[in-house]
């Protein structure tokens, strides 16, 4: 069975982005400005993601292969899974 650190470490993002995540919907209401920054912070997380996966799909590739954004995604996707 493989290991990976990353994948890893991206699972326990993402369960914490799930469970603490829905906080980001609450800006309007009065709250403590911790849990404001705390759900600011978690609901940017996403980025960490996505710009992983890129900047791994995209170092990835063949640079002699046609440049196509749809392909360069399904490429990325394809290696990060």
């Amino acid at each position: 069975m493989g290991f990976s650190r990353v994948a890893f470490a991206f699972y326990w993002l993402s369960l914490l982005n799930l469970i603490l995540g829905f906080a980001h919907h609450t800006y309007p209401l009065p709250q403590f400005p911790w849990v404001r920054r705390l759900s600011f912070a978690i609901s940017m997380t996403e980025w960490v993601m996505l710009i992983h996966l890129l900047w791994t799909g995209f170092s990835a590739r063949d640079p002699q292969a046609p440049t196509s954004i749809p392909l360069a995604f399904l490429a990325s996707s394809t290696f990060w899974v």
